[in-house]
């Protein structure tokens, strides 16, 4: 049991019921995770209460053991759920995420919040209007090896540094009308540098693209500092998935971070909970404490800001090549 306030009005809740909205690798996780939400709460009793309404997918004919192939709009007009997990294409996450904030429901969407950063400013608006929660997921800023870097560099200045993603640009990532532009769709990186770093500024961006083959992105950010980071984005086809993350900081203390190259090997339920489990667990207090979560409202529309402003500067770039399209 649970208290939120909505224009002053205290509201006692026994449940938190969520649906799932996309069944893909993420939102597969997220209907694995949360449909054993009872036996977390063994070891995170602010889970107590959640349940796994059902999930939500275009495909009428997807059955998932253990959870409901739920309609969208049904779903939303019911009073046990309370909470929707957005988990589609990027280009469709504005539109979800209005009409679930429309309902009056709480909202967490997988990154990017949305494509065009005025939209983000909207949602967050709109969530506060409605009197509900609205976040975006990074998984990324919750791992080991980040967790690391973001202490290490607590007390230190940026000196220089750069972020290498490489990534499969199979089925709808290579589709930038679906996924926004290599930039949006690894918006992530920029949540990154916004936390290391302080508030940047683009410099310069460029991209090469190759249809059906590759796309490879670059931008160089300045700090407040004036000192200069890094961010590529490196995709190509393959036949799997594939997705590597390096990155490296030096200081202006001399010293220099760069995380080991170790494995990640997903722990068991349910006292070591995977990394989307820690971001809803993040999403819950947030609902249910009012505890601040990451990314920030400031940093998720910054990210995608910038996203936005270094679109523009690669098309333009003379640099650029294969983006006639």
């Amino acid at each position: 049991m649970f208290m939120m306030t909505k224009d002053n009005v205290s509201v006692i809740m026994d449940s938190f019921g969520v649906i799932v909205v996309g069944v893909g690798r993420a939102g597969g996780a997220r209907i694995r995770d949360i449909g054993n939400a009872a036996l977390y709460a063994t070891v995170f009793p602010i889970l107590q209460g959640v349940k796994l309404v059902g999930f939500v997918s275009r495909r009428a004919d997807v059955k998932i053991e253990g959870s409901e192939n739920l309609v969208l709009e049904e779903a939303l007009a019911r009073p046990d759920v309370h909470c929707a997990i957005i988990a589609t294409e990027n280009s469709t996450h504005e539109s979800l995420a209005r009409q679930c904030l429309n309902a009056g429901k709480h909202v967490l969407v997988d990154f990017p919040l949305s494509i065009n950063a005025e939209a983000v400013k909207s949602l967050t608006s709109l969530a506060k209007e409605k009197g509900v929660k609205c976040a975006e997921e990074d998984i990324g800023l919750l791992t080991a090896d980040y967790k690391t870097l973001q202490e290490y560099a607590k007390s230190r200045e940026v000196e220089s540094g750069f972020i290498t993603l490489g990534g499969s640009m199979n089925g709808w990532i290579g589709d930038w009308k679906k996924s926004g532009s290599p930039f949006h769709c690894s918006s992530n990186c920029m949540h990154t540098l916004l936390d290391i770093c302080g508030d940047i500024t683009p410099v310069s961006a460029h991209a090469e693209y190759v249809a059906d083959t590759k796309c490879n992105a670059y931008a160089t950010f300045k700090t407040q500092q004036g000192k200069l980071v890094e961010l590529s984005i490196l995709r190509e086809v393959r036949d799997k998935p594939y997705r590597k993350k390096e990155f490296e900081f030096k200081f202006t203390d001399g010293s220099t971070f760069e995380p080991p190259n170790s494995p990640y090997t997903p722990p068991t339920p349910p006292d070591k909970p995977g990394l989307f489990m820690k971001d809803f667990i993040q999403f819950v207090e947030h609902v249910k404490e009012g505890v601040e979560r990451v990314p920030s409202d400031w940093v998720t529309f910054r990210a995608v800001q910038l996203a936005d402003e270094v679109d523009i500067m690669m098309k333009k770039s003379p640099k650029s090549t294969g983006l006639d399209f």
